[in-house]
């Protein structure tokens, strides 16, 4: 009876998520369309402004046992440093949203373990902090992506995390475990 029950939820899962995949990409599409918005109002930072950062505030930070001094500090409060936190969290969700949308070769635990960086990564403090501190510095325009505080998008994007987390990670655990 057991081996029955087995093989009748496998198979309704596996018929019933035939669509899984579609159903990801278009979730995907729809946060890319957003992030390309953001993308698109965050400056590239010059050489010479990468050039003072990597001196100023990323080397000193990626040492062993580094400690945040009064210079690495003050980099920190700057524009360039704000900049490079937008950036590269922003460059980092395209990439992880593009592999979902591209690869047509991902299987699905795969997948899964992409959308749980995703979570990670759209739900970071610093990032949607960096990203108020350029509106407030009128870097980025107030209503670039259709909000007016991006504390206001952190709390929209812990209600995406947990859409994502209910309806595509713990949807099937079933699934994880079979390969396609």
């Amino acid at each position: 009876m057991k081996k029955y029950l087995f093989i009748v939820l496998l198979v309704g899962v596996c018929f019933g998520q035939k669509d899984y995949r579609e159903l990801h990409v278009m979730q995907a599409k729809k946060m890319l369309a957003n992030y390309d918005l953001i993308n698109k109002q965050v400056p590239t930072l010059s050489p010479s402004e990468k050039k003072w950062l990597d001196k100023e505030v990323l080397k000193p930070l990626s040492k062993p046992n580094s400690v945040y001094t009064r210079r690495i500090l003050s980099g920190m409060d700057s524009k360039e440093y704000q900049i490079h936190v937008v950036n590269t969290g922003t460059e980092d969700i395209i990439s992880y949203l593009n592999q979902i949308i591209d690869r047509k070769d991902l299987k699905y635990l795969q997948e899964i373990e992409i959308w749980i960086i995703l979570v990670k990564k759209i739900i970071d403090f610093n990032y949607w902090q960096s990203m108020e501190i350029l509106i407030d510095m009128g870097i980025i325009k107030e209503d670039s992506f259709g909000i007016k505080k991006a504390t206001n998008h952190l709390a929209n994007q812990n209600l995406q995390a947990e859409y994502i987390i209910d309806n595509i990670i713990l949807r099937n655990p079933l699934l994880w475990y079979i390969d396609y």
